[in-house]
């Protein structure tokens, strides 16, 4: 018999076994001795979460006094040695493991113990698993042994190779420390690949139109929609909210987006609480600019740093890409980007920079540590477009990036003569200038917004940001 419930929110799986027993001795010249009885055998298996499981097995567990035990026809009485064994194992690495990787670690442990039987020592059985790629498979454990009250530790050593549908397995165990006695187990097996898909294919539950596993959205009202398939499907769950049931199957239930991630749980449910099926998603919330297309080159960055509000654009949802970045803009994004706070300007830094401008702030903090600098007039010139060579070597100067050595040209139109060479050469090994891969660098050129924001999307103070949104 074997049931399944809910504890605490947790699978637990619950069974028991009852065995009758039936055996007869026999020799020439004597009379058949015969006996008979019964015992029962109980489990528990209780899976934690993905990475945990624990569970337990009473074997011949009801005593002898209770008439479990083995009646022979010549009046001896025996009892089932009782046992108990407690185990744990654990998924240390995989996909939804521990550690997250595509190699998989698994490690198990199982403890034995006779409480029937005097002076017996506690038997452990440690192994584990490891699957560099899912095709081949590394074991190693030990399988304890006893000798009267004294452990014995066996060594188990093995490997597995599955190619589709074929698998083969090797084990080698040690018995006592005696060398004859080592054996090696060997075992191939084929199930063709559809069947093995067959028997373990999941049952969907439900299906999802929205949202994906992962949906990137622009708007502030998103609605989560999906269909439950199964008959078994009582109850269903949005981040916690109970969603109604139409007669075809549909459910859905609106939702506000935030901007950057935001998290969606589904979950379907039985008729006695159990979880059938649990899916989360992730709807990230960017912000649109009407000018920048879904196919343009560096529209992600965009979006991304100006969801982060280190870029923004113009009161009429547009960034204007192609236009050239002025020395206000580039000087206020560099400062938000090491995280410069916006502070009151009492004292117009440069005669060209009141107060009351909008950059007035950030102009002032780089003007104060030495990054920027104005003119002999004491003017800033804020909305004077900056080049490519300026930008790289101001973008340089704010991440703090070592000099690297000029040992040849960064680009084929950049000689190591050239002024801002060392920067340009810095700003390339460091990955900030992929998106001119091949072309020339054109120093002399306007930096444009969008080459801006690619460059400061890959730098280290925005690249975790935006990898942590996406991740």
């Amino acid at each position: 018999y074997a049931r399944e419930v809910e504890l605490w929110g947790r699978r637990l799986s619950l069974g028991t076994n009852l065995k009758f027993f039936s055996s007869e001795f026999s020799e020439t010249g004597a009379a058949a001795l015969t006996g008979s009885g019964y015992d029962l055998d109980f489990g528990l298996l209780y899976q934690y979460n993905q990475q945990l499981r624990f569970g337990l097995s009473a074997i011949n567990f009801v005593p002898g006094t209770a008439g479990a035990k083995l009646s022979w026809s010549d009046g001896v009485e025996e009892t089932m040695p009782a046992q108990l064994k407690v185990g744990a194992s654990v998924n240390i690495m995989g996909e939804n493991s521990y550690i997250r990787s595509k190699q998989k670690i698994t490690a198990a442990v199982d403890i034995d113990t006779y409480p029937t039987i005097p002076d017996s020592p506690l038997l452990w059985h440690l192994g584990v698993e490891w699957l560099p790629i899912d095709m081949f498979a590394l074991r190693a454990g030990i399988d304890q042994g006893r000798r009267g009250a004294e452990q014995i530790n066996n060594y188990t050593f093995g490997a597995g190779l599955k190619f589709g549908g074929l698998r083969f397995d090797y084990a080698y165990h040690t018995f006592y420390d005696i060398s004859q006695f080592a054996s090696s187990y060997f075992s191939v097996a084929y199930v063709p690949e559809q069947i093995i898909r067959q028997a373990y294919k999941p049952k969907e539950y439900f299906s999802l139109y929205r949202p994906a596993t992962q949906e990137v959205v622009y708007q502030e009202d998103y609605k989560v929609i999906g269909d439950v398939v199964d008959d078994d499907v009582v109850r269903v769950t949005i981040n916690g909210v109970d969603v109604s049931i139409e007669a075809s199957g549909r459910f859905s239930l609106p939702l506000q987006m935030n901007y950057r991630a935001n998290k969606v749980v589904v979950a379907a449910f039985a008729k006695n609480d159990r979880l059938l099926k649990q899916f989360s998603g992730k709807v990230i919330r960017l912000k649109y600019f009407s000018d920048v297309l879904d196919d343009y080159w560096a529209r992600e960055p965009i979006e991304y740093l100006a969801t982060l509000n280190i870029v923004s654009g113009y009161p009429d949802y547009t960034f204007h890409p192609e236009a050239g970045v002025t020395r206000a803009e580039i000087t206020s994004l560099l400062e938000k980007i090491i995280g410069t706070p916006k502070m009151q300007v009492d004292d117009a830094p440069f005669v060209d920079v009141p107060p009351n401008f909008w950059a007035a702030s950030y102009i002032k903090s780089a003007a104060d540590r030495g990054f920027v600098k104005g003119y002999l007039d004491g003017t800033f010139k804020p909305n004077k477009t900056v080049s490519r060579a300026e930008a790289v070597t101001l973008v340089v100067k704010y991440l703090g990036l070592d000099a690297s050595r000029v040992l040849e040209p960064p680009f084929p139109d950049v000689p190591g003569r050239f002024w801002a060479a060392k920067d340009i050469t810095t700003a390339k090994e460091a990955g900030l200038l992929g998106f001119l891969e091949g072309h020339d660098f054109e120093p002399d050129r306007a930096m444009t917004r969008a080459e801006l924001a690619e460059i400061l999307a890959q730098s280290k103070f925005a690249k975790p940001q935006i990898d942590e949104i996406k991740n």
